[in-house]
């Protein structure tokens, strides 16, 4: 910890040099990245145990961006996986694309939140409230799914995924299903697609959907069977 007994007399003009240090392996962002996570959290154990008096690599932001905007689910890729796939995984992958949300905030949801015609969601980044509609092939999946557990997505053993447990067995579908190179993260790109914000009440949002104009198949969820008038 010898750098940290000099950081008190110089705390102003350090920052500057642990970002010249980070930035010399901005040939390989992911190391970067990687060190300047390291060295925050050492510089944090010393602010704890009060050997500075500030954190110079707070929010020091990242040189490691992933560009996925051409990484898309089309409907080849959906109707493989439905038919790879176990019950649990179909309706995690038909919520995901009708709503666009994070697999954390998918993973939460009570029963209580659908009603029927939407579902409700509170997203952990933002803590906003936003309200769903459940298109066609998403409320035959909910109203016909067995109500084994209080969350709407269960593992096959009707008990609450984990994030490492969900991310195995999705994981093992797409491998079923040779689908390759698209991540769960990716299907926001079709839930957003097709939904466009509005703000209500200014505590809660509104997704209304928003018609494709390229007409039937232009909607990669086109390849959800059952109605699907709502959707192409």
């Amino acid at each position: 910890m010898a750098i940290c007994r000099s950081l008190p007399l110089r705390i102003g003009g350090v920052r500057g040099e642990f970002k010249t240090w980070r930035d010399s392996f901005a040939a390989t962002p992911r190391k970067a990245d990687y060190a300047w996570t390291t060295l925050a959290r050492i510089m944090s154990f010393a602010k704890d145990r009060g050997m500075i008096t500030a954190n110079p690599c707070e929010k020091g932001g990242r040189l490691y961006a992933a560009d996925r905007s051409d990484k898309i689910w089309g409907e080849t890729e959906i109707a493989a996986l439905l038919a790879a796939a176990s019950d649990e995984i179909k309706l995690a992958l038909v919520l995901a694309l009708w709503t666009g949300q994070r697999q954390g905030d998918l993973l939460r949801p009570p029963w209580s939140s659908y009603d029927g015609t939407h579902v409700r969601f509170r997203q952990s980044k933002t803590g906003r409230r936003v309200t769903m509609p459940a298109g066609a092939p998403l409320k035959a999946l909910l109203d016909g799914a067995e109500r084994r557990s209080p969350l709407i997505l269960t593992n096959s053993y009707g008990r609450a995924w984990t994030s490492d447990g969900f991310r195995t067995s999705w994981s093992k579908a797409c491998a079923r299903a040779r689908v390759s190179g698209l991540t769960f993260h990716d299907l926001r790109g079709v839930g957003r697609g097709a939904f466009g914000a509005c703000r209500g009440d200014g505590t809660a949002d509104c997704y209304l959907h928003r018609p494709q104009p390229q007409g039937r198949g232009s909607d990669p969820r086109c390849a959800l069977p059952g109605p699907r008038r709502a959707a192409c």
